[in-house]
Order: C-alpha cells, then structure tokens, then sequence
C-alpha cells in the first residue's frame, strides 16, 4: 500500500511539473509573437510617420506616398488629418 501511494504521488509530482514546464513553454512562445508583431506593427508605423512627414515637408506628393502605404489618397489625407 505505501508503495502504490509513493508511486502515485511520484507520477502525480511528475504530472504537475510536466503542466509547469508546458505553460512556461506557452507563455515564452506568446512573448516571442508578441514580440514580432510589435516589431512589425512599430515598422509599419514608422514607414507611415516618415512618408507623411516627407508630404507635410513638401518632398513628396501624396499620390506617391499613397502608392508606397499601398492606401488611397483618401485614406492618407485621413491618416494626415488624425495625426495632426
């Protein structure tokens, strides 16, 4: 009886670091594409901050800083209008 008890409390022990270990695993993995999105959301808004400024600074039309957000030109004039 005390055997079967310690091997069930072992297996239940080894049970419960198993799920430990897997939600560390889960969470690293949610952190690392957390990561990559924000890198790439910060990239795109970056590129968006830049052309719009080159626009305000008269160095580039808005047609063609449309054409590099892949956006209309209404759509830019909104961006311009929300930003300011």
């Amino acid at each position: 009886m005390y055997d079967e008890r310690t091997r069930y409390l072992q297996a239940y022990s080894s049970f419960l670091a198993t799920i430990e270990k897997e939600k560390k695993d889960a969470r690293m993995e949610g952190l690392t594409e957390g990561r990559a999105e924000g890198k790439v959301e910060g990239i795109e808004q970056g590129k968006k901050m830049m052309i719009i400024s080159l626009i305000k600074d008269g160095l580039l039309s808005k047609e063609d800083g449309a054409k590099q957000l892949n956006i209309s030109v209404i759509e830019l004039d909104e961006c311009m209008s929300a930003d300011e």
